[in-house]
């Protein structure tokens, strides 16, 4: 399988678990104010997440495939991911009116950090593995 092909796999796969588990966080965050704004957190936090998750993956493949191997180039990868997730999640759940946003956004923006720093640093591992 190409590198590429696996490149796409990987962001599919990422996107599909940060549905799962971000819209369930929203859907536990907002449950207070009953079941029709848990379920409408739940949507659109998991495709947030889902997107979020699936772009910053894509945007760090592609800097990891373009850029030098720096610590320059990896801190950029991360911070951009970290901001374009917050700016996105909340934005978005400000527009549709989700009641509990600092609450359904604070877990998503926090693990993204942690989800581009380890995902750069196993790219990179990945490469001195094969090197």
């Amino acid at each position: 399988m190409s590198q590429a092909r696996r490149s796409a796999r990987r962001v599919a796969l990422l996107g599909l678990v940060a549905f799962a588990v971000y819209g369930s966080w929203a859907a536990f965050a907002n449950r207070g104010h009953g079941l029709d704004a848990a379920l409408r957190a739940l949507f659109v936090q998991g495709c947030s997440s889902a997107f979020v998750t699936s772009t910053v993956a894509g945007v760090i493949e592609w800097a990891h495939a373009r850029l030098p191997r720096t610590r320059t180039s990896a801190l950029l990868s991360v911070s951009s991911g970290v901001l374009f997730a917050a700016a996105f999640h909340t934005g978005l759940n400000l527009a549709v009116g989700t009641p509990e946003v600092l609450r359904t956004v604070t877990v998503p923006i926090l693990a993204s950090a942690l989800y581009a720093g380890s995902y750069v640093t196993t790219l990179r591992a990945l490469d001195r593995s094969r090197a």
